[in-house]
């Protein structure tokens, strides 16, 4: 669901039966607060596929329930959307990774006091079950038989950029959709987060000091996996497979007195952040006939990651493991 070219609700749909399906959600939306205050276009996308097999279609209902008690919790004051922008064509502004360049240009006002992105991003088509793909190396393992496999490894990272400087990273949450893996499994209760799917939240305060001068600034949503180097070690690709559905939001808190708003604007922050490290494993058996039998396969990963300036810090730890096998 987008307010104008801002996505605020990413949901999936509940596993069809053949007696129909009825399901509610209910969103928290006051971090929008400042796009609710005005008017807004409210475009509502909720893909659908039909065919001889699945003939339903969709009715659905938006209730927007607004509350006129006071209360004390601070909500953005500006909301800038990292999307395609497409609502002037009543379209979602949905960014489709690779094949787009989710790159954006802002200027920040000089009294900003706080900026947040948040990042939506889930996987689709050969990148829906990211967290089970193989190495690529191992893609053609098992092509004669159950055909070529999804490669990339088993880990994803997202990246935030701003004016080409690693500004913070996101660690997927696997998203398993009411169709996935087993079908069966998603009756009556559906997967984590597929009806809310998280959007991670990255503090860029400590690039105030340059994006408040007034000028235009870059920013960049890359996503990546793993890439094997000749010597067998990990270290990231430079791009994924095909697809992830991307947006983001940027949203500024503004203050008279900003601590920015007179400060020295050539500022760049401290950056410290090492290469990750990455342990993986990868063995491929053969049965009698010398047909390749078994693939296992894991990787665990360790990140850490520090930007500071005179006001703010962001420091990020992050850990990750995952094992497969396919036989």
């Amino acid at each position: 669901m987008y307010l104008g070219d801002a996505e605020v609700f990413r949901t999936s749909t509940a596993e069809p039966t053949t007696n129909g399906i009825v399901w509610t959600y209910i969103k928290e939306v006051s971090q929008y607060n400042a796009l609710w205050k005005e008017r807004q276009k409210l475009i509502f996308d909720l893909g659908n596929l039909i065919s001889d097999v699945y003939t339903g279609s969709f009715n659905a209902t938006l209730t927007a329930v607004f509350s006129q008690r006071g209360t004390t919790i601070r909500t953005a004051d500006v909301i800038l959307p990292i999307s395609a922008r497409k609502s002037a064509s009543n379209a979602s502004s949905a960014l489709i990774v690779p094949s787009d360049n989710v790159e954006i240009a802002y200027r920040f006002p000089s009294n900003t006091a706080r900026a947040i992105v948040s990042i939506s991003a889930c996987g689709q088509s050969t990148e829906e079950f990211w967290w089970s793909n193989v190495f690529s190396p191992d893609t053609e393992s098992f092509v004669n038989t159950v055909g070529e496999l999804y490669g990339y490894s088993p880990f994803r990272e997202i990246q935030l950029y701003i004016d080409g400087l690693l500004a913070g990273v996101v660690w997927p949450f696997p998203i398993i959709f009411t169709g996935g893996v087993s079908p069966g499994f998603w009756r009556p209760i559906v997967g984590i987060d597929a009806f809310d799917l998280r959007q991670p939240e990255i503090d860029i305060s400590p690039f105030l000091p340059i994006l408040t001068d007034g000028r235009e600034h870059s920013f960049e949503i890359k996503i990546v996996g793993l890439k094997i180097q000749a010597n067998g070690t990990a270290r990231l690709s430079d791009s994924v497979g095909s697809y992830w559905v991307v947006t983001g939001n940027i949203f500024l808190y503004l203050e008279d007195d900003a601590p920015y708003s007179t400060t020295n604007h050539s500022e760049e922050p401290t950056i410290i952040a090492p290469t990750p490290q990455f342990t993986i494993t990868r063995l491929l058996t053969k049965d009698e006939t010398g047909i390749n039998d078994t693939l296992s396969y894991s990787v665990v990963a360790e990140r850490t990651l520090s930007i500071t300036s005179t006001q703010f810090t962001w420091h990020q730890s992050l850990k990750y493991s995952n094992s497969g096998l396919l036989n």
